[in-house]
C-alpha cells in the first residue's frame, strides 16, 4: 500500500514539474516571437534565452530517462488535446538557428538542414503509425537523410571539442556547452529520423517479396481514396471514381485462397496480417464514400441525429490518434452512453421521425454508427483486456463479425432462410448475458465486458442490414410469383 502511495506521489511531482516546464517554455517562445517583430533582438538577451532552454532541455531528458516507458509516452502528452513539450520545443529551436545563421554564428544552412530533419521526421512517425509506405517511398527518405548527414558533415570544422560537448548532458562546465547544443540536436534529430526510417524499413521486410507489389497498390488505392474524402462533398466525386477502386479492391481480393494469399508451392506468404489489413482500411473508406453520397441536410429531420454521429466519430477520431497516451477506458464511457441514446432511437431498425416515417438518409446513420461502434471496440481492445473465461465468446462474435463483413463487402444477397444460422448464434450468444453482463463459471463479471457488448451490437447492426437486403430479394421473389400467376390464370381463361 505504501509502495502504491508512493508511486502515486512520484507520478503527481512528475506531472508538476512537465507543467512547470511547459510554461517556461512557453514563455520563452512568446518571448522570441516578440523579439522577432521588434528591433531589440540582441545576442545578449538571445543567450540568455538559449541558456534557459538548454536547461530546460537537461532537466526533461533526466526526468524522462528515470521514468517508467509508459510513463514516458505520457508526458509526451500533457492532456486531452494539451499542447506537448517536444512540440513547443520545435517551435523554439527554429527561431534561435535562424537568428544565428543571419549573424554568422552558425553555418547558415544549419537553419534549413533542421527544418528538413523536422519536416522528415514528422513524415516519417507519421508513415509508421498510418503503414503507408512503400518501399521507393522509403528510399527516397532515405536519400534525403543521406544528403542531410553530408552537409551536416561541413560543420564539423565549426565544433567545439569533445569536452564542451560531454557538458551538454550536464557533466561538464565548458563555456561551449550552450553552442555544442545546436549541433547536438541536430544529431539527435537525424538520429531519429534514422531510428523510424529503420523500423519502417525492419516492418516493410516482414513482407513476402511476391505480396510487395500488392501492398504497394493498396497504398497508391489507399491515398486514391483519402483524397476523395478530403472532399467531403458528394457532388465532388463521382460514383464511377469510387466503383473503379471497388472493383480493383475485389480483384486484389479474389486472389486469396481460403482466406490467405499462398505462395507456388501452396504455402502461406509472409506479410499477410500487413496486407490485409490495409486492403480492410481501403474498403472502409470505399463504404464511407458511398455513404457520403447521402448526406443528410437541409430540413430532413433525421439531421441532429446525423451531425450528432458526425460530432462523435470526430471525437473518437481524436482520442484514437492524438490521446492514445493518456486513454483511460473510462474516458468512453459518455460517448458510450451517447452512441446507445442514438442506437435506441432506431425502431425496427430504422430512424423515423415524429409522424413515424422513414425519413432518407438511412444508409448513412448506419454507417456512422458502425463506424463509431468500431473504434470505440478498437480502442477499447487496446486498453482492456479479454478475461480468459470469456475469450471463448470473444472468438464466436469475431468469426461472426467477420462473416457479416465478408458478405457485406461481395455485396452477397441471402435468402432470410440462410440468415436464420446466424440470428440462432447470436440469440445463443445473447442468453448467456445475465442483468446484462456476461458472467464467468464462478458467477463473477469478468473483464472485457465493454469490448464483447460492442462486438454483440455490431454483429446485430450487420445482421440487421443483410436482413434487409435479403427482405428486399424475398418482396422481389413475390412480386416475380405474383406476376407468374397471373400469366397463368391470364392462358387458363383463355
Amino acid at each position: 500500500m505504501n509502495t502504491d502511495k508512493l508511486e502515486q506521489d512520484k507520478a503527481a511531482q512528475e506531472t508538476r514539474s512537465s507543467e512547470d516546464l511547459l510554461a517556461r517554455l512557453k514563455c520563452i517562445r512568446e518571448r522570441l516571437l516578440g523579439l522577432r517583430k521588434g528591433p531589440s533582438s540582441t545576442s545578449k538577451e538571445m543567450g540568455r534565452l538559449w541558456r534557459e532552454v538548454s536547461e530546460i532541455v537537461r532537466a526533461l531528458a533526466v526526468m524522462r530517462s528515470s521514468a517508467s516507458p509508459s510513463e514516458d509516452g505520457a508526458d509526451a502528452m500533457d492532456g486531452f488535446g494539451a499542447e506537448s513539450l517536444d512540440a513547443v520545443i520545435e517551435d523554439i529551436v527554429p527561431m534561435f538557428l535562424q537568428f544565428w545563421s543571419l549573424r554568422g554564428k552558425v553555418s547558415e544552412n544549419m537553419y534549413p538542414v533542421y527544418v528538413k530533419l523536422a519536416k522528415n521526421k514528422h513524415i516519417l512517425e507519421q508513415l509508421l503509425h498510418t503503414g503507408l509506405f512503400t518501399k521507393t517511398l522509403l528510399k527516397d527518405i532515405e536519400h534525403q537523410l543521406e544528403s542531410i548527414e553530408r552537409t551536416m558533415h561541413s560543420f564539423s570544422s565549426d565544433r567545439p571539442s569533445q569536452t564542451a560537448r560531454t557538458s551538454v548532458t550536464g557533466t561538464g562546465n565548458s563555456p561551449g556547452r550552450n553552442l555544442d547544443a545546436r549541433y547536438s540536436l541536430l544529431e539527435s534529430k537525424l538520429v531519429a529520423c534514422q531510428s523510424i526510417l529503420g523500423e519502417l524499413k525492419e516492418l516493410l521486410g516482414t513482407i513476402s517479396p511476391f505480396l510487395l507489389p500488392i501492398h504497394a497498390r493498396l497504398v497508391e488505392i489507399k491515398h486514391d481514396l483519402q483524397q476523395l474524402l478530403a472532399r467531403r462533398s458528394a457532388h465532388a466525386f463521382s460514383l464511377a471514381e469510387v466503383q473503379m477502386l471497388q472493383d480493383e479492391l475485389l480483384e486484389i481480393d479474389s486472389a486469396r485462397i481460403d482466406g490467405s494469399y499462398l505462395g507456388k508451392d501452396g504455402s502461406v506468404l509472409p506479410g499477410q496480417a500487413t496486407v490485409i489489413w490495409l486492403m480492410e482500411q481501403c474498403y472502409e473508406d470505399t463504404h464511407e464514400l458511398l455513404a457520403l453520397r447521402e448526406a443528410i441536410d437541409g430540413e430532413n429531420p433525421l439531421r441532429p441525429i446525423y451531425e450528432s454521429l458526425v460530432r462523435i466519430r470526430t471525437k473518437l477520431d481524436h482520442l484514437e490518434t492524438v490521446y492514445r497516451y493518456t486513454f483511460r477506458c473510462d474516458d468512453l464511457v459518455p460517448v458510450q452512453e451517447e452512441l446507445g441514446e442514438i442506437d435506441n432511437q432506431r425502431v425496427d431498425g430504422k430512424f423515423i421521425d415524429s409522424t413515424g416515417h422513414i425519413p432518407e438518409g438511412q444508409a448513412v446513420l448506419h454507417f456512422l454508427l458502425h463506424k463509431c461502434y468500431r473504434i470505440v471496440y478498437k480502442i477499447q481492445s487496446m486498453t482492456e483486456p479479454v478475461s480468459e473465461s470469456l475469450l471463448p465468446i470473444y472468438n464466436q462474435l469475431m468469426t461472426l463479425r467477420k462473416c457479416f463483413l465478408e458478405l457485406r463487402r461481395w455485396k452477397v444477397k441471402l435468402a432470410m432462410r440462410d440468415l436464420t444460422m446466424y440470428q440462432i448464434k447470436l440469440a445463443v450468444i445473447d442468453n448467456k448475458r445475465v442483468d446484462g453482463k456476461f458472467v464467468g463459471n464462478d458467477g463473477e463479471v469478468p473483464e472485457g465486458q465493454g469490448i464483447l457488448h460492442e462486438l454483440l451490437s455490431e454483429c446485430y447492426h450487420l445482421q440487421a442490414e443483410l436482413q434487409q437486403n435479403s427482405e428486399e430479394i424475398d418482396d422481389d421473389d413475390f412480386d416475380d410469383s405474383e406476376e407468374q400467376e397471373d400469366e397463368d390464370d391470364e392462358g387458363t381463361d383463355a
